[in-house]
């Protein structure tokens, strides 16, 4: 039995390397270093992406891990095939391709891109090139890949496709709240982008009835609001704020920038419409 499964494994592999080798034969393989597209017997040179370091990261901060645009590379469905001749840049046995977003963003309905958490392996094996002394790679998914935009990436270098339509791929808008607190919701069919379907905020009003005292509140240790004597003010809040903390000062009447009073930390439950009067909490 374990000689019949050994012959099996060497068929099989001997089988690949074949394939590999008449695909290759009857290719023009690249004279320059760069990542090409096999479309058909025709390579088609990729561009890395320019935002690449900052996409594979995934930064958040002001949305500096969008991606603006594509390169353009298109593939008729998912048996994708690459040939990878890259000049110090090691290649191991699987290389990690990505699936793509569509990100809308602002009222604008701008399209972006965003990597996605989705990952699959693709296979890599070596092309025997006697013309170059640097190793040449061929790279396949596992399985054919589904439509929609991906990435393959070598050593955080992303190099974007299409296959068929990007209109396939997921499609979510960027939220970002009062709080500078970042969610993707999905798009709901891309038919809008407006204050209706948006997620609901918690509207919360703060009361200072201080005659001549300033009152600074701190919610969260981030948001920070200063309230002048005898006014209110209405924050809003995430709809799934159960509990903040906050932390109130009140200011000096004589020097405005010195506190007047030791400050006060209180934990509240939100609900819409709930009023808190700081300047109560303060006497």
């Amino acid at each position: 039995m374990k000689i019949v499964n050994y012959y099996k494994i060497f068929i099989t592999t001997f089988t690949f390397m074949i394939l590999i080798a008449t695909n290759c034969a009857s290719l023009e393989l690249p004279e320059f270093f760069g990542v090409y597209a096999n479309k058909k017997g025709i390579l088609t040179e990729m561009t890395e992406h320019p935002n690449s370091s900052m996409a594979v990261s995934g930064i958040e901060i002001a949305g500096a891990g969008l991606m603006d645009s594509l390169s353009g590379v298109l593939f008729e469905d998912g048996k994708v095939e690459f040939i990878v001749f890259l000049n110090k840049v090691k290649i191991g046995g699987n290389v990690p391709v990505v699936k793509i977003d569509r990100i809308i963003v602002g009222k604008s309905k701008q399209e972006k891109y965003r990597v996605s958490k989705e990952k699959k392996m693709m296979r890599v094996a070596p092309i025997s090139n006697s013309s170059s002394k640097k190793e040449m790679f061929r790279v396949v998914p596992k399985e054919s890949l589904e439509p929609g935009i991906w990435a393959i990436i070598f050593e955080n270098k992303l190099y974007d496709f299409v296959i068929k339509d990007k209109s396939y791929s997921d499609c979510t808008r960027r939220v970002v709240n009062s709080f500078a607190q970042i969610k993707y919701v999905p798009c709901n069919g891309e038919k809008s982008y407006d204050s209706q379907s948006t997620e609901k905020n918690i509207k919360i009003t703060l009361i200072n009835e201080f005659r001549k005292n300033d009152v600074v509140v701190e919610i969260d240790d981030k948001l920070r609001i200063r309230l002048y004597p005898s006014s209110r003010k209405i924050v809003e809040l995430p709809a799934d704020k159960k509990k903040i903390k906050i932390a109130i000062y009140k200011m000096s009447k004589y020097r405005k920038n010195r506190f007047s009073k030791a400050i006060k930390r209180k934990q509240f439950s939100v609900i819409d419409g709930k009023e808190i009067n700081l300047s109560s909490l303060l006497r």
